[in-house]
């Protein structure tokens, strides 16, 4: 099976979208991770600086900035 440009072009892109499928499990993660802690811990500090209240049952409420 000789190496082609299409076969380099595909192994290209297999790789790059299992790194982006990795940054978006990461990126989950920690969102996860940092609303767990908030629940534990609230501190709406940041919420309120996005102009969105994230109440407890994972309802939002918008505030007008």
């Amino acid at each position: 099976m000789p190496s082609s440009p299409r076969v380099c072009t595909l192994v290209l892109f297999i790789g790059f979208v299992c790194v982006c499928v990795c940054c978006l499990l990461l990126s989950i993660s920690l969102l996860g991770c940092l609303f767990v802690s908030q629940r534990i811990r609230p501190t709406q500090r940041a919420t309120k600086a996005l102009g969105v209240n994230i109440q407890l049952d994972g309802s939002r409420s918008e505030h007008p900035a």
